[in-house]
């Protein structure tokens, strides 16, 4: 199969789930906005048990569709994959090994899909039941003894199964993950099963005694080194068994071809591996930031998700009309036409199939971009003063970029702002503490004004003495470990040192600065001083404004810091 072929695979396992999915965390949305609405215990356990019921058949509903559904779309699935990878006529033995293949794939996610599991308002994941019995109660319980205002607490109850929706368990590691995901891994998982068992078929057929995987240019590190070789039976056997992902599974882009060694010809020449690998290198610089041709089609996958979660987030803002609508409308805009920016920049193919989520149709799109243009348009910065030097254009480009921030940051932000100036140094950003004031290049990126608006919102909040906040920044770095020290006097303009570590976002949030009595080590001299890491949460902030999702996958703690600061 063509890599074309095997991404068409993977957008048909990906949509199998996603409908019931949205459509379920939009009737409990609606039903939780109702629960927030009732201030009487006694009415409250009626409707309760009643919604409780009423949920448990509309899950049950909907399941049982997508399990009839899902039976027709995996056979054919796996006759696809069949006829594609079957070099011959109809083999009767392989047609029966996809039939079982087929069945016991339908088999472990009609499983799955009836394990589904929520997140409760406070965080836990429970079996959807439960987790949904909690998100009742909260909202009930919250505005009824008038803790929260009805519209907070609705919105407190929702958010988490709007965001990270319906998970199930993994046996294995016993952690939750998203349903979609976890049945498009299986089922690509054993349609890539399929196609090694029907190339093993053909291998013995033609009298094969080898393989050659496949190559490309946008190639997984791990992979890198093997592609476009050609090994013999044994050692591919040795070989892909020793890897993490194995060649031919459809999550892979690689397929291996059975080959008779001596007699077929490398398909690629060294010269041309060697090519592919400096191409992958040379990648793509994008707003500052290099990344691999790999790793470009990553950040583009990581978009496409957070998309989709929005998308999700805005369908139960409508249900239960949170006031945080137009804040994620906005955002919903900011990020999309980030993702065409990004997709251009990198030439890569915008996939609008993997932006789609059910029920967000025309008239979600259509209001998400009248707000995004309205708010443009009327929101300004009214307490803060331009200097001279800031154009009209770039005055409207930083409200364009601070719209997505919710009003309470900004205003807290700007209490520690006097002042916006724009210099033609292109290397001359930052936040001035004792002055007040931001200094901007005007070749800013996007997402620097939002981190310099990060730097005042730090000062304002004080999170220097914030035990919490002290608490997570040293949360999984061992400070102690001079190793993890980096030390670049090529990058930036002044000689710097930072921390390698994988919770960090960038580089420039490891940056530790030289206090003037300690240097970067604690006055102990025993461990590195991590209140001088100074761009932590302002690059934490940038991120979870600019790309959440990323900033989740490499720092969950900090970006539930900066998610209870808008509550």
């Amino acid at each position: 199969m063509t890599s074309a072929q095997r991404d068409g695979l993977k957008d048909a396992a990906l949509a199998l789930t996603e409908p019931m999915i949205d459509d379920l965390v939009k009737d409990i949305s609606h039903r939780i906005k109702d629960a927030g609405a009732i201030t009487d215990t006694a009415e409250y356990q009626i409707y309760r048990a009643q919604a409780l019921g009423a949920s448990k058949k509309e899950v049950e509903r909907r399941v049982a569709e997508q399990l009839n559904l899902q039976d027709e779309v995996i056979s054919s699935l796996f006759e696809y994959v069949l006829d594609k990878s079957l070099a011959y006529e109809d083999n009767g033995s392989l047609q029966q090994m996809a039939d079982a293949y087929a069945e016991m794939t339908k088999s472990k996610t009609a499983e799955m899909l009836q394990n589904l599991w929520g997140t409760t308002p406070d965080g836990q994941v429970l079996p959807l039941q439960d987790a949904y019995a909690r998100a009742l109660d909260f909202a009930f319980r919250e505005t009824a003894t008038g803790v929260l205002d009805m519209e907070t607490a609705i919105r407190r109850a929702v958010t988490p199964l709007a965001k990270r929706g319906l998970r199930t368990i993994e046996q294995k590691s016993g952690r939750s993950i998203g349903i979609e995901y976890a049945c498009r891994r299986y089922i690509m998982d054993q349609l890539g099963a399929l196609d090694d068992e029907v190339q093993k078929a053909n291998h013995d057929m033609l009298g094969c005694d080898g393989w050659e995987i496949s190559a490309h240019a946008a190639c997984a590190p791990d992979h890198e080194p093997i592609q476009g070789r050609q090994y013999s039976d044994e050692e591919y056997e040795k070989l892909n068994n020793s890897l993490q992902r194995r060649i031919g599974h459809l999550n892979c882009g690689h397929t291996a071809s059975p080959i008779i060694l001596g007699v077929n010809a490398p398909q690629y020449t060294e010269a041309e591996l060697d090519q592919f690998a400096e191409d992958n290198e040379k990648g793509i610089t994008y707003n500052g930031k290099h990344y691999t041709l790999y790793q470009a089609g990553q950040e583009q996958a990581t978009m496409e998700n957070a998309i989709r979660n929005l998308q999700r987030q805005i369908l139960a803002d409508e249900e239960t009309k949170s006031p945080d609508l137009q804040k994620h409308q906005i955002r919903l805009r900011v990020l999309q036409s980030e993702y065409t920016k990004f997709c251009k920049a990198a030439k890569l193919p915008t996939r609008n199939e993997r932006l789609q989520v059910a029920g967000f149709g025309h008239s979600q799109a259509s209001k998400a971009v009248w707000t995004y243009r309205k708010d443009t348009q009327n929101r300004k910065l009214q307490k803060l003063n331009y200097a001279e030097d800031v154009t009209a254009e770039q005055r409207s480009s930083i409200e364009k970029e601070l719209s997505v921030l919710p009003q309470a940051q900004r205003e807290a932000a700007e209490r520690q702002i006097s002042a916006i100036h724009v210099t033609s140094d292109p290397d001359k950003s930052g936040y001035d503490p004792k002055t007040k004031e931001i200094l901007m290049s005007s070749k800013w990126r996007p997402g620097d004004v939002i981190h310099e608006y990060g730097h005042a919102l730090e000062r304002e909040l004080d999170l220097q003495h914030n035990p919490k906040y002290k608490a997570l920044r040293k949360k999984g770095l061992d400070l102690a470990d001079f190793s993890k020290v980096m030390y670049d006097d090529t990058t930036y303009t002044e000689k710097i040192y930072y921390l390698e570590n994988e919770k960090l976002v960038s580089t420039y949030q490891g940056r530790i600065y030289v206090h003037p009595d300690y240097g970067i080590f604690s006055k102990s001299g025993k461990s590195i001083n991590s209140s001088m890491m100074l761009e932590y949460f302002s690059e934490g902030y940038r991120e979870y404004y600019t790309n959440p999702e990323k900033l989740k996958l490499h720092d969950p703690d900090l970006y539930d810091f900066i998610e209870g600061l808008s509550k």
